[in-house]
């Protein structure tokens, strides 16, 4: 009988897991052709985000790799213009930011959880609450910071004279941010929330 049920949970996480893979690469596909004024709209870092919750921190930092891996070939692709632009400077940089930055997203934001979730006395809404708002800051961190360490000339070159640090902060960072933060600080705790209520999934959280 136990082992029955634990077949039974690990089917049920693989089936998880490969639902929330697809969804983190169908939302980042989407999101190149998503057309907003200022800022492209991603609802990738949600499912992102759920799965570390749900599954747990390898969970996150193997979606966060899905993530990363698939930014990279919308950027091989042309899809993403400055993305092709780095890719053509380097690939292997280009990759490198691309997936570390996914991963670490991924992983850092399901560690906090975690631990969040222990100090909290396994209190789940401010456990998510606070872990969602590491994922848009650590997956825009990495990317600004191997921006900075690798492609210092490239950013020198889209500042046309301005200050690095304040093009990257004011002109590159800007709405995106904002907006990713917002998407996740509010909706992953709603999200997580009515999974919580789902009988098969209850006992996960």
């Amino acid at each position: 009988m136990a082992n029955t049920i634990d077949t039974r949970t690990k089917t049920l996480r693989l089936v998880q897991l490969a639902f929330l893979t697809a969804l983190v690469a169908v939302l980042q596909l989407l999101s190149y052709y998503i057309a907003t004024p200022n800022f492209s709209l991603s609802l990738v870092l949600l499912p992102i985000m759920i799965g570390g919750v749900l599954l747990g921190p390898g969970a996150g930092a193997f979606l966060g790799g899905v993530f990363g891996i698939v930014t990279f070939i919308a950027c091989a692709a042309g899809l993403d213009k400055s993305g092709l632009l780095l890719f053509t400077i380097s690939p292997m940089l280009t990759f490198a930011i691309c997936f570390v930055k996914g991963v670490l997203a991924g992983l850092v934001s399901s560690l906090v959880y975690k631990l969040m979730y222990k100090l909290t006395k396994k209190r789940l809404l401010p456990s998510v609450l606070v872990a969602s708002a590491f994922t848009p800051l650590v997956n825009t961190l990495v990317f600004y910071l191997g921006m900075i360490l690798f492609f210092r000339p490239t950013l020198t070159e889209w500042a046309g004279g301005t200050d690095i640090l304040t093009f990257v902060f004011l002109a590159l960072i800007g709405v995106n941010f904002v907006v990713e933060f917002l998407i996740n600080v509010i909706l992953c705790p709603i999200l997580s929330l009515a999974l919580s209520k789902t009988k098969r999934l209850r006992n996960q959280f």
